[in-house]
This record gives structure tokens, sequence and C-alpha cells, in this order.
């Protein structure tokens, strides 16, 4: 006697669900269940079931039977390759080859569903109510459009690569969606305290209180003396500060510290059209191939004193004041 073959019958049921006002995948009013796979024939001796109460032969072979137990159905009667499929889904689809097993009323196999009558599969994903409604793996609401065939945006939206940007939202980049141009910062959006630093061909979001930017070096670790800066520029003391009605009281006097080949009487910035900020100039005004429209001094000879004596043997050879 044949061995009895596995018979799984498993029912699973789709619950269809709503949402509105967030930008995730939907589902419509279209309803599907998640088919059942087709189980195989069992194999036996026609005495050995005989006696049993239901069955349902599919193929008779002198004696030996291929049949459906219980209340399952034959989907291709005669043959001994034949699916069974259980009395509440008796769908075999599809018809030329059955594999799933679905409920009246869902004659349309989508991938591993069966979608009503009428409707509409939209990529072996879901269901939809027509053709039109299909955006990516989601069915698209009335007043929707698909963007980029995979969300679906609200009317007043914009497609912003496969996002959704609400009315007054910056498209960055073709990525993300941010509150303003400024905000845009390659690949994300970054926030008012940590405006976008730019390196080379990247690009970061650099925290105002812990990092500093440098112009092709990115966020780096900020002076100490950064904080003197930060105090400037709250004074705006900035030299490209329109606003400035009036100057505050600047010292009278300030000293720098010249290198061999600069001329007191000639001291020009390494690039006087540059829009540089304060903080800045401090944070990566001495590293290579930065240039800004500011000249570092001092208000204090003993600081530019104290500054000349760290820095003994270096490229430094005198102090003048200016």
């Amino acid at each position: 006697m044949a061995g009895w073959k596995a018979n799984c019958i498993n029912l699973f049921v789709l619950a269809v669900i709503f949402v509105s006002g967030e930008k995730v995948a939907k589902h419509n009013s279209c309803k599907k269940v998640l088919g059942q796979e087709a189980s195989s024939l069992t194999v036996a001796q026609i005495s050995n079931v005989s006696s049993k109460v239901r069955f349902e032969i599919c193929a008779d072979e002198g004696g030996v039977i291929y049949y459906c137990p219980g209340d399952e159905i034959c989907c291709t009667p005669g043959d001994p390759l034949s699916k069974c499929c259980p009395a509440e889904k008796p769908l075999c689809l599809p018809v030329e080859n059955p594999e799933r097993c679905c409920p009246v009323g869902y004659p349309i196999l989508c991938g591993l569903y069966c979608c009503e009558e009428g409707s509409f599969c939209c990529n072996e994903k879901t269901c939809c109510e027509n053709e039109g409604a299909c955006c990516g793996a989601q069915c698209c609401e009335d007043g929707e459009f698909c963007c980029s065939g995979v969300s679906c945006c609200d009317s007043g939206d914009s497609c912003c690569g496969v996002k959704c940007c609400d009315v007054g939202e910056f498209c960055c980049n073709g990525i993300n969606c941010c509150d303003s141009v400024d905000a845009c910062c390659g690949a994300q959006c970054c926030p008012e305290d940590a405006p976008c630093c730019k390196q080379d061909e990247s690009s970061a979001c650099c925290d105002k209180v812990t990092m500093g930017c440098c112009d092709g070096y990115g966020c780096v670790t900020p002076c100490p003396s950064q904080f003197d800066a930060i105090g400037c520029q709250l004074s705006s003391l900035s030299l490209d500060d329109k606003l400035l009605e009036a100057p505050y009281g600047l010292p009278t006097n300030v000293y720098r510290l010249l290198r061999p080949n600069e001329n007191p009487d000639g001291i020009v910035a390494k690039n006087p059209g540059a829009q540089k900020s304060v903080l800045s100039h401090v944070n990566c005004g001495s590293r290579p191939k930065y240039a800004s429209q500011f000249i570092s001094t001092s208000a204090s000879l003993d600081v530019a004193k104290d500054y000349k004596k760290k820095r003994r043997g270096k490229r430094y050879n005198r102090i003048e004041n200016l």
C-alpha cells in the first residue's frame, strides 16, 4: 500500500485596512483573501478508504485510487496529479494548473492573493478596484496620484523621487522632502541648529555648538576659541553685516603675529570676496587651502606675545600693531 501524503489545510483571511492622512502603503476597498495552497491527492488501496464517511475520488487506476479526504474537492477529476481544495475555497486557480484555492466570488489569482471579481491584480501584490489605482504594491484612492510607481500622494503634493512632499516643502535632490532649500543637504534635511556642511562631493549636518564647519573639510572639532567667535557673531561684528548701523566699541589697537612674507602696510585677506562666518574662520582659518575674507588679529598684546612664545620656531617671527 502506498504511503499517505500529508495534507495541510490552513485558512488565512487578510483584513482590509483603511488608512488616511499618512503616506504609507494602503489597500483600497476591494476585498482580497490570501489564497490557500492546493494540497496533493492522497493515494491508497480502495479497500482502505471504502469505510470512510467522506472523500472524493479523483482517479481510479485498477484498485488504487487518488482521492481528496474530508470535504475537499478534486480540482481536475480523472487526473492522478490533481490537487485538492477545501469546500470553503473551492476555486482551483489557475484553472490550467491549479496551485491555490480561492473562495467563491474571488476568481482572480494575484500572487498569493485571491481578488474579488471585477477587480484588478496590481503587480501580483494586491487587488485594486481598477488598473488606474495600481501603484507599486498598493492602491491609490480617489484624489491621489501615483508617484514614481511606488507611493500614493495627495493631489496637492509633489513627487520627489519615491516620496510625497507636502505643499511648501522642498524636494532635496530627488531623495528627501525638506522644510526649505537651505535645509537640503545631500540625501538628508538639516535642522536650523545643525546647518549643512559640504566636504568635497559629500555633505553632512554640522552641529553649531559641538562642531565647526570647514569648506573642503566638512565637520571638524572646533577650536577652543570658538566661543569668542560666537560672542563676536552675536554682537554682529561680522565684516559683511550690512545691518550694523553704528560700530560697536572696537579696540584702538589690534596685533598680529606676522609671517616672514607679510608686510604690515599691505596685509589683505586670502579671499576678500568670500562669505565665511566668523566662527568658520576661527575654526578653519589655519587649515591649508582655506580662504576667508577675515584677517586674524588680537586686541591684547599679551595674548599675541603668549601665542608667539608657543609658536617659537614656527613660521611667525614678529608682532605688529596694525
